[in-house]
């Protein structure tokens, strides 16, 4: 455990991340709406990031002597952490997610909350640097994800669907444990969901996902994801 823990909190430490893109020159009243949409998304991704602590937390609690709802638990939050580490990571940046590189021979390992939240960290510390240095034209920024039927949306669509989406539903399915089971919208190509891990043991498949629709890039340098 502590060589987990040694490993990603050494890894986020020396993370650093450039700029994502250049500022163009536009009028000042553009300036400042783009800007304030940058820190409009900003905020709510770090509101949902809250969210999602506070929901696990309570469904641990719920989860107490119920193995099987506590390996449920652990699943979505690892879920939605996968997701948001693929999203800044392989589709924004064009580079193997964090987990390629901290976690142990394809796995997390120990599977326990203690190792998840410092996979939370470490992957937070990506997205927050990310959002340090977005700009307004990175958002209009088109990403190609055309070969999983998604098209080239921009970067403030993917973020939104791949992160505050994603996070949100998994927030309904984690209020949901323990009692009626959570009513997931299926997955459709405009909406599908990008799943890193198998749900029951957090092994990393890099296989297409068929309740989820979406064919991961497997643990390898990728090439550039934005769109021409």
């Amino acid at each position: 455990m502590k060589k987990f823990h040694d490993m990603a909190r050494g890894f986020g430490s020396r993370l650093r991340l450039g700029a994502v893109g250049g500022q163009p020159s536009m009028p000042a009243s553009n300036q400042t709406e783009d800007c304030d949409t940058v820190a409009l998304l900003s905020s709510q991704i770090r509101q949902v990031h809250q969210l999602l602590e506070e929901q696990v937390a309570a469904a641990t609690k719920r989860a107490q002597s119920r193995p099987s709802l506590d390996r449920e638990v652990r699943s979505l939050y690892v879920h939605a952490l996968c997701v948001e580490d693929t999203t800044v990571n392989l589709l924004v940046q064009a580079r193997p997610p964090l987990f390629t590189r901290i976690w142990i021979g394809a796995q997390l390992v120990p599977w326990d909350l203690e190792s998840m939240h410092v996979y939370a960290e470490v992957v937070r510390g990506s997205t927050e640097v990310l959002l340090a240095h977005l700009t307004p034209a990175d958002l209009r920024g088109a990403i190609d994800l055309s070969d999983v039927g998604l098209g080239t949306p921009d970067m403030t669509w993917v973020l939104n669907r791949f992160i505050l989406w994603e996070i949100a539903m998994t927030c309904g399915e984690l209020a949901a444990t323990g009692g009626r089971k959570s009513a997931r919208p299926p997955a459709v190509p405009g909406h599908a969901v990008a799943s890193p891990i198998g749900r029951s043991n957090g092994v990393h498949r890099p296989l297409l996902d068929p309740a989820n629709g979406v064919t991961l890039a497997k643990a390898s340098p990728v090439k550039g994801r934005r769109g021409g």
